[in-house]
């Protein structure tokens, strides 16, 4: 009960998944001997020991941050790698709490606190924290990033902008591969926030971070050579060569990569050019690359293929048996997790596009270089980001739920905004309406929305049509409080057991309703009841058979609307009959099904290009419209 409460609390959480994440690095960097280290690890330790001692950056091809980072570790404890260890588990368990708090604000509490956990104890990012090379670093400042991303679109301000601005100047100085992505993440805030002023800033604000150090190459190199960040240009070259190909298609081992089996992937003239000062190097370099790319198109084409597989490998290449074993149990599962994940979460695409961003700078810009797997560590995060959003799917929905009730059905239309793909949809709902109450006779119709909920299409009809008088029921009390400040005859009812009397109405529809109720007799009867002789009664549900529906059937699975029911024009057109009504006509609406999906998706709105279909059922939604037979 205490941890449930400790746990239960708004700050707990995230002080309990710290401590923990930081319990389980320690335990595991503390005891490694300090020349445990990987071949890169001496290269970032004599660039920031001569920081910390003074001598400067130097003409380095790396990129500053990491370097500046250890820097002021050694100006503080000198060369210690145990104190680097130490403060890199500090920065991985912050890493937990940011990837908890970005969770919870794209997804929810739950999926943040599963993402934060499963992220504690990650094998690579455990590896990497006892290693002195930039991942652990590196995945800190982009979790932040991200983070300060998410919160500026939902809080937007300068104050924030600003700080995202910094953030991604400073992860773009830790690793310039970062920056593609942060060129859509200012697209993304002016998309999400429906202002230019506050992408444009954060991108501003990056500059300014950056350009500093563009200036300090620029004099360090004799105002000769221009280096944003850092140079790619021998590493392009070292990737763009015949000896590039014996890295990716040798195969796999069952030790990690040695010195030994590196060396043939080197091109014979490497050791010359590390001897040229570095504008000559580069132009050299960048001149061997393009010209190998333009006379070995296809082989190129191959590697980025060969690339791309190896980025997104569900574990290593050459390792021993047992690390792959370990990668198959969290990476082996969470890719997979992650890719089911993005579908399901596609009804708040405009939220979760800024990760498809992430994952998809980065593993471009990966495939003009070659890959190892821990170039892929800092954006693991936010796949396992995505794996919590589906294990939370499945957990809610294994979970019993309630039926739903009137407090469901209140919290929606509380919060409810007409999207233009539902403005769409109800406009061809009322094309038909329309149809329907030209046919019926009289000067003045009745006409009753059953299920009204914001009651769209009433408002149409009663603004389109002076021959019209409108009712409104629904279940929920805040639904009928909306509409009664435009219809007056606005009533809370049961479907099932209206207020009305017998023979009242020219035209009853309704629309996302017959599928919610556990059986439909009940329902028809009472329409039946209240419908005029000579009046129709139209209701509109949800197709079975389209390419949307297998989304629908995803959604619904996995949110646990069992409820939820569609529908085939056989079973409608048999039910109707059944229960004493006749068909008068079948209308189909947004045949095109992909139109659907894209309209929901980006919340635009467009005419379906295919305007009919010979499939009765192949439809987002269908509409019977059906008269009373005689009795």
């Amino acid at each position: 009960m205490k941890l449930r409460g400790l746990l239960d609390g708004e700050n707990r959480f995230p002080a309990a998944v710290f401590l923990f994440a930081l319990a389980l690095r320690l335990a595991y960097v503390l005891p490694l001997s300090p020349d445990k280290l990987s071949p890169d690890a001496s290269s970032w330790m004599d660039i920031a020991l001569g920081i910390a001692q003074g001598s400067g950056f130097g003409g380095t091809t790396r990129a500053p941050g990491f370097a500046f980072f250890l820097a002021g570790i050694f100006s503080v404890f000198g060369k210690s790698v145990a104190a680097v260890r130490v403060l890199q588990a500090v920065l991985g368990a912050c890493t937990c709490v940011l990837i908890y708090k970005t969770g919870k604000r794209l997804f929810s509490e739950n999926v943040g606190r599963i993402a934060a956990v499963l992220l504690s104890f990650y094998p690579y990012l455990l590896a990497y924290t006892g290693d002195v090379i930039s991942e652990t670093f590196l995945t800190f400042m982009l979790a932040a990033a991200v983070f300060s991303t998410v919160k500026t679109a939902q809080e937007p301000g300068w104050k924030n902008a600003a700080v995202t601005g910094v953030l991604y100047g400073l992860t773009g100085l830790t690793k310039s591969t970062t920056l593609p992505f942060f060129l859509f993440a200012c697209a993304w805030l002016w998309w999400n926030t429906k202002s230019f002023r506050t992408g444009f800033l954060a991108g501003l604000c990056a500059l300014a971070v950056i350009v500093p150090w563009s200036f300090r190459n620029y004099f360090h190199y004799d105002k000769s050579y221009i280096m944003p960040v850092n140079t790619p240009w021998c590493q392009l070259y070292g990737s763009s060569c015949d000896t590039a190909f014996w890295s990716e298609t040798m195969g796999e081992l069952d030790q990690p990569q040695s010195a030994e089996l590196t060396e043939p992937a080197i091109p014979k003239d490497w050791p010359y050019l590390l001897t040229l000062p570095i504008p000559e190097r580069d132009k050299l370099c960048r001149k061997k690359a393009f010209d190998w790319i333009s006379a070995n198109p296809d082989k190129f084409y191959a590697l980025c293929w060969l690339r791309f597989k190896h980025f997104w490998r569900l574990y290593p290449m050459m390792a021993y048996p047992w690390q792959k074993y370990a990668a198959m149990a969290t990476s082996g599962l969470y890719i997979p997790l992650a890719f089911i994940g993005f579908f399901l979460s596609l009804k708040q695409f405009k939220r979760t596009s800024l990760l498809l961003a992430l994952f998809a700078s980065y593993t471009l810009v990966h495939l003009f270089f070659v890959v190892v797997m821990r170039y892929r560590v800092p954006i693991d995060p936010f796949l396992i980001l995505l794996a919590a959003y589906t294990l939370n799917a499945v957990i809610e929905r294994l979970r019993p739920r309630p039926e739903e009730t009137n407090a469901d059905w209140d919290r929606k239309w509380e919060t409810h905004k007409t999207s233009k793909a539902e403005a769409w949809i109800a406009s061809q709902r009322d094309k038909v309406l329309n149809g329907c109450l030209d046919k019926l006779k009289g000067d003045r119709k009745k006409v009753l929305e059953v299920g009204c909920g914001s009651a769209i299409n009433l408002k149409r009809i009663k603004r389109g049509r002076a021959d019209v008088e409108c009712y409104a029921l629904d279940r929920s009390p805040v639904a009928i409080e909306l509409a009664k400040k435009e219809f007056p005859l606005a009533f809370v009812g049961d479907c099932e057991k209206t207020p009305f009397e017998d023979k009242k109405f020219d035209l009853i529809y309704s629309s996302g309703v017959m599928e919610h109720l556990g059986g439909e007799a009940a329902f028809l009867e009472e329409m039946r009841r209240i419908l005029k002789d000579d009046g129709l009664l139209v209701t509109f549900v949800p197709a079975r058979y389209s390419l949307w529906r297998f989304y629908q059937l995803l959604l619904y699975w996995f949110a646990g609307n069992d409820y939820e029911k569609s529908y085939t024009y056989g079973g409608l057109s048999s039910l109707f009959p059944a229960n004493g009504f006749k068909e008068a006509d079948f209308i189909g609406l947004d045949p095109f099904s992909v139109q659907g999906a894209i309209m929901k998706i980006f919340d635009v709105s467009f005419d379906p290009p295919v305007k009919s279909t010979p499939f009765k059922s192949a439809y987002t939604e269908i509409c019977l419209v059906a008269g009373k037979k005689a009795a």
